[in-house]
């Protein structure tokens, strides 16, 4: 089979990406983390402009306060904290926000005698294992390691343009402000809680909210800023000025939409949010990629629009697939296929976790065999639908070198016709995503099994000819998975 690989592709114009030193602090105990998760509560926001949110939160100066993210609760007329270890809400109020910081500062009524968290004077040093605390997917508390990573410390250094350009527009928030970057993402739910160092004080406030593309951007707002939060003389009545847009948001997620998850190779997913195709192209980093692929896509501008998604995320590594929202994802061996109702069409995910973080992009290392066998896998199936076969490149679609994104991320895009050598076959077309980073892998392909070689050709100049009604339907379900492959990724770290 005659394919561009990653592991070809990476070796020409990518550097090696880094080896993590070894660490000598293990971060905080068993013992300081529960104790810890004490002073940790879920900040539930309703009567919103939009959707009911959740978010974390924890006490801090004073037992009746507590310290969130302003996004979980701006443009909400009703807050309630709930404490986990005594199984009960209580009523609060904003008292103080510091809107270019998204930090909310709530008082909450018959708070139980609990010990607020303090505040680390020094910020951590890059590497410095910490544990971020606070409420996910799960109805109960979760805790997360995370290490402090090198690189930019703004804001504005991790958003594509039209994101940066989009908050600056519609919020307060400073995207010149320094912030803390992590080696993996913080989970949805988790903004405003506190992340630790070995001795339970908090280092940073979780942020979260962003979005670029189809993942969240997360990271860490410096504890030094609760000063600036306590010192603010902006109170509730400068909640309206600070109500989420679709960059800050925390929708809560009902007990019935969180997803066991569905085994993918080594990997399991769970499904998350789902966004409309406009949602994520407004804040994706592959804007030439997603523009190609409306213009090409011979599909009316209001039919597009009602293309929605279902984010199937990685918990782990933080990668992340959009699906059709219309499809179902199921396990088989090897991989996972999600098939439309109608149409000879698939997508296969699979994905391998566990890699050494040492990547130096050469053809022995394991993360290019894992992209070599999930191209095995390929093979195999359209071998098993064509027959033997050569592949005719799609060079519009096809990356002649692998693009390495300064968090460490490796990825490709490949495209191509299995023509068989049987001329009475028709051909299958495919189009995949290579994607790996700190030790994990996800190949992703939009499968069509069997082109209409005549359609393809007259269709688009003629999309009105009789004939052409089947080939339009066909491709109202065809062209979301093409999109779903083409907007795989990680988050930015």
């Amino acid at each position: 089979m005659s394919r561009f690989w990653l592991g070809r592709l990476a070796l020409v114009g990518t550097m090696p990406i880094a080896v993590l030193p070894a660490m000598a602090d293990d971060g905080p105990s068993a013992a300081t983390i529960e104790s810890a998760r004490q002073s940790v509560v879920q900040v539930l926001a309703d009567d919103c402009e939009g959707d009911a949110r959740a978010g974390s939160g924890f006490l801090y100066g004073e037992r009746s306060t507590v310290i969130s993210a302003l996004h979980v609760v701006a443009g909400c007329s009703r807050i309630k904290i709930f404490f986990e270890h005594h199984g009960f809400e209580r009523d609060a109020r904003v008292v103080r926000v510091l809107p270019a910081r998204d930090l909310v500062m709530i008082e909450v009524e018959d708070s139980p005698e609990l010990a607020p968290l303090e505040r680390t004077p020094d910020e951590p040093e890059s590497t410095q294992r910490l544990q971020a605390i606070g409420y996910g997917d799960s109805p109960t508390m979760e805790n997360l390691e995370v290490t402090v990573s090198g690189g930019a410390k703004r804001l504005v250094d991790l958003l594509p343009r039209r994101s940066r350009l989009e908050v600056e527009r519609s919020t307060k928030v400073d995207v010149q402000a320094p912030i803390m970057r992590f080696n993996r993402p913080l989970l949805p739910g988790f903004s405003g809680g506190p992340i630790i160092d070995g001795k339970g004080r908090v280092a940073a406030v979780s942020a979260g909210g962003l979005r670029s593309g189809t993942v969240p951007v997360s990271f860490g707002w410096p504890a030094r800023f609760i000063d600036e939060l306590e010192a603010s003389e902006a109170g509730e009545a400068d909640l309206a000025s600070a109500s989420p847009t679709a960059f800050f948001s925390a929708k809560r997620e009902t007990e019935s939409s969180i997803d066991d998850g569905v085994r993918c190779g080594a990997v399991t997913l769970r499904r998350g949010a789902t966004m409309s195709l406009e949602e994520i192209a407004l804040t994706s980093s592959e804007q030439t990629l997603i523009t190609w692929l409306v213009a090409a896509a011979s599909i009316e501008n209001q039919e597009l629009n009602r293309i929605t998604f279902d984010l199937w995320m990685d918990d782990a590594s933080g990668a992340t697939i959009p699906l059709p929202g219309d499809i179902t994802l199921t396990s088989e061996p090897n991989w996972c296929v999600a098939r439309a109702a109608t149409g000879a069409f698939r997508m296969l995910i699979h994905g391998q976790s566990g890699l050494p973080i040492e990547l130096d992009l050469s053809d022995s290392n394991e993360t290019v065999q894992a992209s070599n066998e999930f191209d095995r896998l390929l093979d195999a199936e359209l071998t098993n639908l064509v027959g033997p076969y050569v592949v005719e490149v799609d060079t519009a679609l096809t990356d002649l070198v692998a693009n390495q994104r300064a968090d460490g991320l490796v990825m490709a895009h490949q495209a191509g016709y299995a023509v068989p050598l049987d001329e009475g076959t028709p051909p299958a077309y495919f189009y995949m995503t290579h994607m790996a980073r700190n030790g994990s892998y996800f190949g992703v392909a939009a499968l069509n099994e069997r082109i209409d070689v005549a359609a393809l050709q007259i269709c688009p100049l003629i999309p009105d000819a009789p004939e052409c009604e089947v080939f339009k339907r066909a491709n109202m379900v065809w062209t979301p998975m093409i999109f779903g492959a083409s907007m795989a990724t990680y988050p930015i770290q």
